[in-house]
């Protein structure tokens, strides 16, 4: 059975592809860069145009993109890169943490705790591909 990526918002997900290193050099094609990515080029052109409508990219031409200034720290090959960041914020052990904020104002606690029956650190000492999501730069 094949793993399937788990991601919660356009950002992570275009971070997971690489999509804005795909663009460093200049606009392209949503059909180019889904083929490049292996993914539906439907899809794809909805979460570019949405992250479009944020100015996270720019729709150069109908149905290309091109990065803008926001997009640039999605990079892998720029000086404080958050791309880490933004693939990150897409785990699901870190958004179920995340979505349990109500839980954390009203008690005092932490939600991850809460989520995942430990600490964070502990957590990630017993889970490498976590370990590696949380450090990736």
């Amino acid at each position: 059975m094949p793993v399937i990526e788990t991601s919660t918002s356009p950002g992570s997900v275009v971070a997971t592809l690489g999509v804005a290193d795909l663009l460093r050099a200049g606009s392209k094609s949503n059909d180019e860069l889904a083929v490049a990515v292996n993914v539906d080029p439907d899809a794809l052109y909805r979460v570019l145009r949405a992250l479009a409508s944020f100015g996270i990219f720019v729709e150069s031409e109908p149905r290309s993109f091109a990065l803008t200034p926001l997009a640039e720290p999605l990079r892998t090959d720029v000086p404080g890169s958050l791309r880490g960041s933004a693939m990150l914020y897409g785990e699901q052990w870190w958004w179920k943490a995340c979505g349990e904020l109500l839980y954390s104002v009203r008690t005092g606690q932490p939600a991850f705790d809460h989520v995942h029956g430990k600490a964070l650190f502990s957590y990630l000492d017993d889970s490498p591909d976590a370990a590696a999501a949380f450090n990736a730069p």
